[in-house]
């Protein structure tokens, strides 16, 4: 008597492999079996190749939401995102125009120059953080700049240079038009999911040197998540 229905219960853990399955002999006109009833224990390993999961997936559902932060070297670019804009002298249509900032103290006091927002899919990833552009100082004796890194309204260095800050310029004379490019980097752990908003402040030292952006040239804050 010929057998029409073998259940799933008759079939013996990794006993369905590749040498068992005629070619054509599965298509995609099957509706008898019943959703749930071949689970992965019933499938040998090795059964399923990189071939049939190269024709077989498609692309939308390999998405970094689907993928398990493990499967991904460590160092793996998961997401960047990037916020650049163009300096230049008044009138000139550029995104910062002769900002003038004369404000002293640390990373509560100082003025937002760029900000981004980053959502980490992973909260063991590493978030780095970098900035570059050109700043101008004029000074009527001794005075600097300072810059920070900061994650939603908060100083990301604790233990930074002078007041915490990313990066710090000091000048011992009066300077007048004094440009200079710079560029920092600092890196953290997620630890969260949600999104976080990135930005980049200055302030100055002192009174004396009020800093100025200003001419031609580019500020530019990115943030990367990186696999872990």
């Amino acid at each position: 008597m010929a057998i029409d229905t073998i259940g799933t219960n008759a079939i013996t853990n990794d006993a369905v492999n590749a040498a068992k399955i005629a070619a054509g002999a599965v298509d995609a006109d099957i509706t008898a079996i019943p959703d749930d009833s071949v689970t992965t224990a019933k499938i040998a390993a090795g059964a399923v190749g990189n071939t049939e999961v190269a024709s077989g997936i498609s692309a939308s559902k390999l998405t970094a939401g689907n993928l398990p932060s493990a499967q991904m070297p460590s160092g793996s670019v998961i997401q960047c995102v990037t916020d650049t804009r163009t300096v230049g002298n008044t009138g000139s249509g550029a995104d910062i125009t002769d900002l003038t900032i004369s404000v002293v103290g640390g990373y509560s006091s100082a003025t937002q120059i760029q900000s981004l927002n980053i959502t980490p899919l992973f909260s063991n990833s590493k978030i780095l953080v970098q900035w570059s552009g050109q700043m101008r100082m004029n000074s009527s004796g001794a005075g600097g700049i300072q810059m920070f890194f900061g994650k939603d309204s908060s100083n990301l260095m604790t233990s930074g240079g002078n007041a915490d800050a990313a990066i710090f310029m000091y000048n011992q004379a009066t300077m007048q038009s004094y440009y200079q490019a710079q560029a920092a980097q600092f890196s953290f752990i997620a630890g969260q999911t949600t999104q976080m908003t990135l930005d980049v402040r200055m302030s100055s030292y002192n009174s004396n040197a009020p800093i100025l952006l200003s001419h031609d040239g580019l500020e530019c804050l990115t943030a990367w998540e990186i696999a872990q």
